[in-house]
């Protein structure tokens, strides 16, 4: 500690030793420089942030078929692609889910074997968004061409009643997908939308930044232009007088997300959304 102390002091005198030899015009002429240097920075900063913004909050796979157990059903059409369970003819109710970031529908099987237990007479894809798998171009308007897709690929195949699934990152694309087309009614499906499953979501980035790295959150704000901002999202679905369910699965354990989103969430209107507490961590919700 002494030694600590030592060094700091030599450093403060060294420097003011250098400045006594320095005109007063000399040393404005310095702490100009370095101001300026400093705003470059930071300009440069702000701007690499807001020309790759998606790149900082999406995360795609390298993993590709690695966990994959080949007990689903795979679909490829224009490009696009989803798993599916063992379809039955007579179900007219389907649940569509949004996985997480860093992952793909290839390890989601187990979640899709486990929503067909619990829900027999309904049939369960996962989809994957635009450019995830071995991509480095992925933002929201991909993801959300994606769910748009395949939403109205489930209405041509005559299911009546949809259900949407999604993990992490992909409950804030639901809630997106919600804000920007279906409360809005700019969207041509007539299959319904009944209810909306978040699991493991957040509150909106700028909250989730604000919990883990509070010294960005202001910079962050600079450059922000979608918040993927789930509450307020929520807060406009209930207002818009359609009648949708929303159930919130959050792990009390959670590593990553903070369970007080969850809370916040619930907090919206906690007579009309219902919150499961779930075990286990953020990558293995157990409910």
């Amino acid at each position: 500690m002494e030694e600590n102390t030592a060094t700091k002091n030599y450093i403060v005198d060294m420097l003011m030793y250098f400045c006594s030899y320095l005109r007063q015009e000399e040393i404005q002429y310095i702490i100009t420089y370095i101001k300026y240097i400093f705003s470059v920075l930071v300009i440069s900063f702000v701007y690499y942030a807001n020309k790759n913004i998606d790149k900082l909050f999406f995360f795609p796979s390298v993993i590709d078929k690695l966990y994959y157990e080949n007990i689903c059903k795979e679909i490829t059409i224009d490009g696009q692609h989803a798993l599916a369970t063992t379809l039955t003819k007579e179900n007219k109710k389907a649940i569509l889910i949004s996985h997480g970031n860093a992952g793909s529908i290839y390890g989601r099987e187990k979640l899709m074997l486990r929503l067909k237990t619990k829900y027999p007479h309904a049939d369960i894809y996962c989809y994957e968004y635009n450019g995830f798998i071995n991509s480095s171009s992925l933002g929201i308007t991909g993801c959300l061409q994606s769910l748009k897709y395949w939403i109205s690929y489930l209405s041509q195949k005559g299911y009546e009643q949809l259900d949407l699934y999604g993990e992490s990152i992909g409950t804030a694309i639901i809630m997106e997908y919600m804000k920007e087309y279906y409360i809005t009614n700019k969207h041509s499906e007539t299959i319904h939308i009944d209810t909306i499953y978040l699991q493991s979501g957040f509150t909106s980035i700028r909250d989730l930044l604000y919990d883990k790295m509070p010294f960005l959150h202001k910079i962050y704000m600079l450059f922000m232009r979608n918040d993927l901002d789930t509450a307020e999202n929520i807060r406009r679905c209930l207002k818009s007088g359609k009648q949708i369910n929303i159930v919130i699965i959050h792990s009390l354990t959670d590593e990553i997300i903070p369970f007080t989103h969850a809370i916040n969430l619930h907090n919206i209107d906690n007579k009309k959304i219902k919150i499961i507490y779930a075990t286990g961590n953020h990558n293995n919700t157990i409910y």
